[in-house]
């Protein structure tokens, strides 16, 4: 195969013509330089159509997401930049197979202490309309969990989690051995309803932990 040297950089010439792409290599310094240059730039609608088209069913190497993930890590998203995703995925369909991907991905994983805190400030107050509870309820409509799928759902893994098993477990604690705490006074230290603190030193809720001896 012959090689070709132009302004634009090297290609290959086949006999077939059909030139093979060489992709360069770019310094951490010039990807900063770029990125910085494309600060505040908007993407119009057909650019960002033609961007989705060409990476359909391109597959990401692992090395690739472990770079993007390294690269992510710590990074603050801000409320605007937050509702400009949730508007772009909002009315997205997610294919079963991306679903379970997603599943096999997260199983297993323990929450950070800081994202079950997040997560219980967001809930606050917060409730479900009639029209989600009949969502998930027909959604999981007949299905059938084995026992270690539904450990995996309970506790921290729970979608809807608010506590964590160190909370739950000091709430047992404090129950038990300090006087004074009501089931109201435990609900409104812990941001959860009297109802969910009453599951908990019932045993109806968080049942697969051990209370402390």
């Amino acid at each position: 195969m012959d090689i070709e040297i132009t302004k634009k950089g090297v290609s290959g010439v086949a006999e077939d013509n059909a030139a093979p792409r060489v992709r360069r290599k770019l310094s951490e310094e010039t990807k900063r330089k770029i990125s910085m240059s494309r600060k505040g730039q908007r993407i119009s609608e057909e650019t960002k159509r033609k961007m989705s088209q060409a990476q359909k069913g391109r597959v990401v190497s692992e090395e690739t997401r472990k770079k993007r993930s390294a690269a992510l890590k710590g990074r603050t998203i801000t409320p605007e930049w937050a509702a400009k995703i949730s508007q772009a995925n909002r009315g997205r369909v997610v294919s079963p197979e991306t679903k379970e991907r997603i599943r096999q991905k997260l199983s297993g994983r323990k929450r950070a202490a800081y994202i079950g805190e997040k997560i219980r400030l967001s809930k606050l107050g917060g409730f479900l309309t009639d029209e989600h509870k009949a969502k998930i309820g027909a959604a999981h409509k007949g299905r059938v969990l084995s026992e270690e799928r539904k450990l995996q759902m309970s506790g921290e893994n729970a979608g809807r989690a608010v506590l964590t098993e160190e909370q739950v477990l000091e709430i047992r604690r404090m129950y038990k051995t300090e006087s004074g705490w009501s089931h109201r006074k435990l609900a409104a230290r812990y941001g959860v309803s009297k109802s969910a603190i009453t599951a908990i030193l019932a045993g109806n809720s968080w049942d697969h932990l051990q209370p402390e001896n």
